[in-house]
């Protein structure tokens, strides 16, 4: 969350009307700081933030910026206690879905646009023979089954460039027909193509900001990405900076998708007097002024296929593959019902197995409300009815493997599949926990990395995590322990990243250390355990 606090406001009531018109430059006296215009983006939005702050600093204006993957802005949406007044999310689509019943969403505007596109290191599109030439979702099936590509991408059920992405690609397996159709969902030929395809997958992630990241992270042990261009210009102009190979962008010829960021209202009986404010925000950026800024980081800004007057080479740079003269034909949308269906088909049936650890601590600091707020966050999560609903259940191929521990591993309980008498088997283990002993975070995890070790090769047809939670400083072990025992495994695989989900008093360093010598991340759980748990999961 990023807050500015500016002064100052004059609150005037208009005759016989509840609406409160915000009027900049008052002079002295109340500031709108503690009521200020909450926006709810996307993670992509983070690059033209200092664009909305400068904007809300120049006019004594208090702005907050929060972030959420795709689904989660879709369902709180649906929310009627929905605590934001704007939101921004990559795609118009998420709006469409989550406003469908309320309709409150006013005062739309497209700010940005970016294809969805292939970043691939250019040495590897060379030999692919794909530079300076067409390329269609076709080449890409043979060249992920052929074993000569994989790539990175976000999850199609919790991020905007993960689904455009996967939609452009079904599109493209379906003919290119004038709209996808459950029809065309239910063909056998396809649903094998797409899951050939979404197999070449080697690490996935529910953030399109974290996912270039971790790219440049892992650089040396990943081929590409799928991502918004903004974000592989982003991606090669660091990549420049340390002297490595930039990526080649293409743009798959039958499949392209694009997303257009879109600002959007949201009116509620407590946040009218905020309209005003948030017209004013919304004419800004769509002025020449704030689009040639946005322009420069890497969002296009006009019609796709305009060639603008003069582009920056060094954004928009035709050796990285940047095209600003192709005439881009986007996919059409399917009917948001049928949306809905690709996106559940997805989690279900088509992408790349998971299979994923959750280590649980039962430490004695768990006692009482700990251990079960625990508890009802990971039933919860388990539940696939309850899962469903964020588009995060398991599937018929994924491996869930819980392992509870306080200072030594407590047990270890598996589960293949999603066969709702073994899981709600594992729900039962997990409902009887009892708390107690002292806490060893690092035995847990050299548990976790023995388990996959023993799948051996077999876990590259796997999305392989761990989610680590604790409520507190381990008391013994480091992470030397398990670098050694990484180590002497001599796995066949990349490894594991390690998510960790903070709760009470845990250490935020000793965790912070952990996922980033794995190339993960931390997610708070103080506020939300559950929340926490799901973000986790969406990463794998």
């Amino acid at each position: 969350m990023k807050l500015h606090r500016f002064p100052v406001y004059c609150l005037t009531a208009a005759l016989g009307l509840a609406t409160v018109l915000f009027l900049l430059s008052c002079g002295g006296g109340a500031t709108n700081a503690d009521d200020p215009l909450r926006i709810v983006a996307g993670s992509e939005s983070k690059e033209i933030e200092h664009i909305i702050m400068a904007w809300a600093d120049d006019n004594n204006l208090a702005v907050e910026m929060h972030y959420k993957g795709s689904v989660d802005m879709m369902l709180d949406m649906q929310q009627e206690s929905f605590a934001f007044d704007a939101v921004l999310p990559a795609n118009s689509m998420w709006i469409r879905l989550g406003d469908a019943e309320l309709h409150r969403v006013k005062d739309e505007a497209s700010i940005m646009r970016s294809p969805v596109v292939l970043g691939v290191k250019k040495s590897i599109a060379e030999q692919l023979g794909w530079v300076g030439t067409e390329v269609s979702v076709n080449d890409l099936l043979e060249a992920v089954r052929s074993g000569q590509l994989s790539f990175a991408m976000t999850s199609s059920t919790q991020s905007n460039s993960g689904a455009s992405a996967y939609m452009g690609l079904l599109y493209a397996l379906a003919g290119r027909p004038e709209a996808l159709t459950s029809e065309h969902l239910a063909d056998p030929e396809l649903g094998q193509n797409i899951r050939d395809l979404l197999g070449g997958i080697d690490r996935s992630s529910g953030s399109s900001g974290w996912l270039k990241e971790m790219f440049l992270e892992k650089y040396d042990s990943l081929d590409a990405m799928f991502n918004y261009e903004s974000m592989i210009i982003s991606a090669n102009q660091e990549l420049v900076r340390q002297g490595r190979e930039p990526l080649y962008a293409i743009y798959l010829t039958d499949g392209q998708a694009i997303a257009d960021s879109t600002l959007g209202f949201v009116s509620k009986p407590d946040n009218a007097h905020k309209r005003e404010m948030f017209v004013q925000l919304r004419d800004y950026l769509l002025t020449p002024e704030a689009q040639e800024q946005i322009f420069q980081t890497g969002f296009r800004t006009a019609l796709i296929g305009m060639n603008p007057e003069n582009p920056d080479t060094s954004v928009y740079n035709p050796a990285w593959g940047i095209d600003l003269d192709r005439t881009i034909t986007p996919i059409t949308w399917p009917r948001p019902e049928v949306t809905m269906e690709a996106l559940q088909l997805y989690q279900t049936s088509f992408r790349k197995p998971s299979q994923t650890v959750y280590l649980l601590d039962v430490s004695g600091s768990m006692e009482g409300q700990g251990l079960n707020q625990l508890k009802q966050a990971m039933l919860g999560l388990l539940n696939q009815e309850n899962a469903g609903r964020y588009l995060l259940q398991a599937s018929a191929d994924d491996v869930i493997v819980v392992i509870p521990f306080n200072d030594r591993v407590v047990d270890v309980w598996m589960v293949q599949g999603n066969d709702s008498k073994d899981i709600t088997d594992l729900m039962n283990r997990i409902a009887s926990l009892q708390a107690g002993g002292g806490t060893d975070i690092y035995q847990p995890i050299i548990a976790g990395l023995q388990l996959f070790s023993q799948v051996g090769r077999d876990l590259n047809d796997y999305l392989p995590a761990i989610v680590l939670l604790t409520d507190g400083r381990s008391q013994s072990g480091s992470l030397y322990d398990v670098q050694n025992a990484w180590s002497s495994l001599r796995a066949p695989f990349e490894l594991p990243p390690v998510f960790c989900v903070t709760f009470g008093d845990a250490d935020d360093s000793q965790l912070k250390e952990i996922a980033e010598y794995t190339v993960a991340r931390v997610f708070d759980g103080r506020h939300g355990l559950e929340a926490a748990f799901r973000k986790a999961k969406g990463y794998n």
